[in-house]
């Protein structure tokens, strides 16, 4: 049996995942602020829209938060089943060593 663990390569994964969710968060964030500029454009009732612009960008900043949490929860277990992988390559290493 032969176990591998490459903790370089989880870190990296770990900070590829969180910045792709912050990228995507950061997209959520523009286009919400695109819609919100355009929807302000628009040569109606202003409070009508600016409400709405609002409304727009409160549920993208909501739906960045969430990207990056689940971001962060992905990279977090990556990193726990990283160590659990660890600790067993570590124990069966220690048991070849021993000769148990």
């Amino acid at each position: 049996m032969s176990v591998k663990i490459d903790v370089k390569a989880i870190e990296s994964e770990i900070d590829r995942i969180i910045e792709e969710a912050k990228a995507h968060a950061q997209k959520v964030i523009s286009d919400a602020r695109k819609k919100a500029k355009e929807i302000m454009s628009r040569p109606i009732p202003l409070e009508q829209y600016n409400e709405e612009a609002e409304k727009i960008k409160e549920k993208a900043r909501k739906e960045a938060e969430k990207i990056v949490k689940d971001a962060e929860k992905e990279a977090e277990e990556i990193k726990k089943n990283s160590n659990t992988r660890l600790n067993e390559a570590v124990d069966w290493l220690v048991k070849v060593v021993a000769g148990v």
